[in-house]
């Protein structure tokens, strides 16, 4: 463990500034980095930034970090020619200003824990109060806030501000900026970061001098000279509601001060917005509002008026008048009054939300029905059922209400295992009664709750997309949750999380590249079926009805299920629509072959499907016989005498023994046969013993396992008790978290007890992000995606629990990017990086694909020049085979000291297979 260096006992005038890695307090603190930070990671210059506020590891509490901040106790006037001793002197300055600071009002500002003294310099710790950072909510939001969300935040934060005034001292900020407001998920604000500066002084003096302070851009003018009162806490605000409302930092505002340019980057502001913006960042104190408590009044007037939304004309009838009592709650969540004419407007303004052409309605209705939208945390009134004469409820309500599945954009919630479950179910509630923004804001504190949580960053996403009126086309992206909120999740949740990572990266890639045309932005649309196969036909009947309904959210294509028995049921459902279906299952040729025989050749995938079906993994055929040239000609591997172990009762296992066996057979001139050809079934120990055994006496020097994660674990177990001198290559059906000692499944627990069984195996993967870099042949996809998967879901994110991103979310990410650059808008498909906006207030008809024209784009471009994805080049014939995808041989290395949440086993790429060229490393050995 490298030893950090303590701080200096330089005299606090000359010392350095806390730097991380840095220990305090015996050992007991280390300095991890700084909390006030610009956007881009940088530490924010200015008066404020000789000291700054440090994050911490704290030894007495290791699961929590803490707020370490200096104050500038030396040199304070009046405190050099003190008659006590002068060290004496600050100690008890820095234990008075402790004390002042625990007097706050709790929630109000972060709580101190502890405050002590250090080679001359003096410190105060405090809790690091969970929350979203105002400045992440601003960054997130990519644009401008709406005006009733920036003046929810500034009236909290003026509350807190109120708190700090109630200290006696009465206490300013200081430094106030997005960069110091916490967000908490209980709806209040916690703000940190409080100006050295004013604690140094805080002697109560309505206008004590002190050195300069403050955050350049939001601080006031009079905080140069060493002046700061309540009233430049004022100005700070001002310049965060014009921060926050344009969505361009003070720092980048050529005209800060501008009434214009607010106006011109966010025309929906009112006038009176800006009179209480302009007023309270008057360069003169005394000319800006009187108190923070007036300023409030001003804002809190804002609140009463009906927020206006621009109309969408592709969008029906309002609601006006069908949900009354409904009507009434939502005006006094507003603080509306409830007449006739505010039910009006409220109801016109839910007709023209996009969202819910389909099924607002039907949702309201069976929520309220079902008792679920009383919104009481949020304020509502009691809100009474409708009359049972009201509508027939929207098919898709009934099947989520009784079985936990169907389509959501934010409507509903399928994974409730996470977390921030419930602030999500916040979020679908808000969205019951037409509330956007609240719903954002609540999908974006799920967010900042679990990273990790891809379905609340979709909605996220998706609501952004709808409020700015962004024109968009929409992916369907197929799920499996298992719908247990109470367990662990299972291998389903797993495969699904994987799914909607891969498919929110993309999405954001997708739309920050501006690969698709004319701006039009990209949309997910999760399509969850719950655990039964069953359930995918009921969902994808719900998503045929939009299509064959005008199809008014543009969906043109579904990223299929990774499970093979739900990846068939989608086909054949999608089948009589044409709605193209990217597939990522492995097996799924196998599943179209005849049932009469178990050995029977596959019909090809495309042609059973009806040219729907585009598989962006090769078949299983296919992998086999990929697998057999790396196995013979590589210079890695270059084996010649092979054992097979194949599941004759597994079609899947049976069709890739079928395409190993003969391609070895092809290539006996090499000196390549099948020693031996062993039956394995599945679970059957007796079976993977005699497998292991048969290939010892028939001296391989290889072992193809034709089979599953469980035949190899067996398998491989039985060869390392036999004291076998042969390696193990295992297919894809094998690369799963079980293998590594991961997930529930109780195989994970037996090879979590056996890590040593893996020193001489090899596994199959249909993904990996580090394909390209193993063949040296980097792409930019491949780029994209290293640099934003762990920023966004962050290392512990991984579903698997494994230490590299799963392969279901590559695949995932792959086929979403293929999707978006096969779909044509206005004639032309995507290239990223090429496309030009509309400008502002330039109006361009968007001409949106038919599913034929997406269908042909996909056979078309891509049998050309293929689709360059992170798991290699994809492409299809005719009937939809996948021609080109590559494969990933993964060499195992057993982690015998894996802690218990640690994959017992780690992974390189060893060779990448097949595809278009075959690549086996740098030196490229495999044949063609």
């Amino acid at each position: 463990m490298p030893k950090y260096p303590p701080l200096t006992n330089t005299p606090a005038a000359h010392a350095p500034t806390l730097q991380p890695g840095a220990i305090l307090r015996g050992g007991r603190y280390r300095l991890l980095r700084r909390f006030d930070a610009t956007p881009g990671g940088t530490p924010m210059n200015g008066p404020e930034s000789a000291w700054p506020l440090m994050i911490a590891s704290d030894s007495d509490t290791p699961s929590a970090s803490v707020l370490i901040q200096e104050l500038p106790l030396h040199g304070q006037e009046g405190y050099a020619a003190s008659p006590m001793n002068n060290a004496e002197a600050i100690e008890r300055r820095r234990i008075l200003i402790a004390g002042r600071l625990r007097a706050i009002p709790p929630g109000v500002a972060a709580q101190v824990i502890d405050s002590f003294t250090e080679n001359g310099r003096h410190f105060l710790v405090f809790e690091e109060p969970t929350g979203d950072l105002l400045n992440d909510r601003i960054q997130r939001a990519r644009g401008p806030l709406a005006e009733r969300t920036v003046v929810e935040y500034t009236l909290r934060i003026i509350e807190a501000l109120l708190g700090l005034a109630e200290g006696r001292p009465p206490l300013p900020h200081g430094a106030l900026s997005p960069m110091h407001v916490i967000l908490r998920p209980n709806g209040s604000v916690t703000l940190v970061g409080i100006s050295p500066n004013v604690l140094a002084t805080a002697d109560g003096a309505t206008n004590a001098v002190m050195g300069p302070s403050g955050v350049p851009g939001y601080a006031a003018p009079e905080q140069a000279r060493g002046q700061v009162t309540s009233r430049s806490d004022m100005y700070a605000l001002g310049m965060m509601m014009r921060h926050m409302a344009t969505g361009i930092p003070p720092w980048r505002q050529s005209d800060a001060g501008s009434t214009q340019m607010m106006r011109r980057v966010n025309p929906t502001l009112s006038l009176e917005f800006e009179e209480i913006v302009n007023r309270a960042t008057r360069p003169s104190a005394s000319q800006r509002f009187l108190t923070l408590d007036e300023m409030r009044r001003a804002l809190a007037s804002l609140m009463t008026r009906t927020p206006g939304r621009a109309s969408d004309p592709r969008l029906g009838t309002g609601l006006t008048g069908v949900l009354p009592d409904l009507d009434e709650a939502v005006a006094a969540r507003l603080g509306e009054s409830a007449s006739g004419a505010q039910r009006g407007r409220r109801a016109g303004a839910l007709s023209q939300n996009p969202f819910f052409l389909v099924a607002v309605i039907f949702v309201l209705i069976a929520l309220v029905g079902a008792g679920l939208v009383a919104y009481s945390q949020r304020g509502a009134n009691h809100m009474a059922p409708p009359a049972n004469t009201g509508p027939t409820p929207n098919p898709g309500v009934v099947l989520y209400q009784q079985q936990g599945i169907g389509i959501s954009a934010g409507e509903f919630v399928f994974d409730k295992q996470q977390p921030d479950a419930n602030l999500k179910e916040e979020a679908v509630r808000a969205l019951a009664v037409g509330d956007q923004q609240t719903a954002l804001n609540d999908y974006h504190q799920a967010v900042s709750m679990d990273i990790s949580d891809a379905e609340a960053a979709i909605y996220v996403a998706d609501l952004a997309i709808v409020l700015h009126h962004a024109p968009y086309v929409t992916f369907a992206v197929g799920v499996a949750f298992s719908g247990n909120s109470t367990s662990g999740p299972t291998d389903l949740d797993v495969d699904a999380r994987d799914q909607l990572q891969g498919a929110y990266l993309a999405q954001e890639i997708i739309n920050n590249s501006q690969l698709l045309p004319d701006g039009v932005q990209a949309r997910i649309l999760i399509v969850n079926s719950g655990p039964d196969a069953s359930g995918v036909s009921a969902v994808a009947r719900l998503l045929a009805a939009q299509i064959n309904n005008g199809n008014p959210q543009h969906i043109v294509g579904l990223i299929s299920w990774p499970e093979i028995a739900q990846a068939q049921a989608a086909v054949t459902a999608m089948q009589s629509i044409g709605l193209p279906v990217i597939g990522t299952a492995v097996g799924l040729d196998e599943l179209a072959m005849s049932t009469s025989s178990a050995t029977t050749t596959p019909t090809p995938t495309g042609g059973a499907m009806g040219g729907n079906y585009f598989a962006i993994v090769p078949s299983v055929v296919t992998q086999g016989s990929e697998l057999a040239d790396a196995v013979i000609q590589s210079q890695q591997l270059g084996y010649t005498q092979i054992a097979l172990a194949v599941d004759e009762q597994d079609p899947v296992s049976v069709a890739l023994a079928q395409g190993f066996a003969k391609e070895v057979s092809a290539n006996q001139q090499t000196g390549a046969r099948i020693v031996a050809h062993v039956s394995v079934t599945q679970g059957n120990n007796a079976s993977y013993s005699a497998a292991a055994q048969v290939a010892q006496k028939q001296n391989a020097s290889l072992l193809f396992i034709a089979g599953t994660d469980q035949d190899t674990v067996g398998i491989a177990q039985a060869a390392y008790h036999l004291g076998v001198s042969y390696h193990m290559l295992a297919g894809a059906e094998a690369d799963t978290p079980a293998l590594f000692g991961e997930g529930t499944d109780p195989l994970a627990q037996v090879a979590r007890q056996n890590p040593s069984i893996f020193g001489d195996l090899y596994v199959t993967a249909l993904a990996d992000a580090f394909e390209p870099a193993a063949v040296g042949d980097p792409n930019q996809n491949q780029v994209l995606y290293d640099q934003n998967y762990l920023s966004v879901f962050g290392q512990s994110g991984i579903p698997s629990g494994l230490l590299n991103p799963d392969p279901g979310s590559v695949l995932a990410y792959d086929a979403v990017t293929l999707l978006a650059e096969a779909t044509p808008i206005n004639g032309q498909t995507g290239t990223p990086g090429k496309q030009s906006s509309p400008s502002p207030g330039q109006t361009t008809a968007i001409i949106y694909p038919t599913l034929t024209q997406v269908r042909s784009s996909l056979l078309g471009n891509n049998k050309q020049q293929g689709f360059q994805g992170i798991s290699g080049l994809i492409s299809f014939s005719l009937n939809g085979d996948q021609t080109q995808k590559s494969l990933a041989i993964l060499k195992l290395t057993p982690n015998l000291n894996a802690s218990a949440s640690a994959p017992v086993a780690t992974t390189t790429v060893l060779l990448v297979v097949g595809g278009k060229s075959v690549y086996c490393g740098p030196s490229n050995t495999c044949a063609n």
